[in-house]
C-alpha cells in the first residue's frame, strides 16, 4: 500500500497548535495582510479588483 504523505487542514492546524503548546509558545497571529495572502488566491482578487 502507498503511503499517504498529506494532510488534512484541521490535521495540520492540530499539530501545530500542540508543538506550539509544548514548546511554550505563545499563539501564532498574523497581520491581516499576511492572513488573506495565505487563505487567498492574489490573482482572483486583481482580477475582482
Amino acid at each position: 500500500m502507498a503511503q499517504d504523505d498529506s494532510f488534512t487542514l484541521d490535521q495540520s492546524i492540530a499539530a501545530q497548535k500542540a508543538l506550539r503548546s509544548a514548546l511554550n509558545l505563545p499563539e501564532e497571529v498574523f497581520p491581516v495582510e499576511a492572513f488573506v495572502g495565505m487563505v487567498s488566491d492574489e490573482r482572483a482578487i486583481r482580477e475582482i479588483g
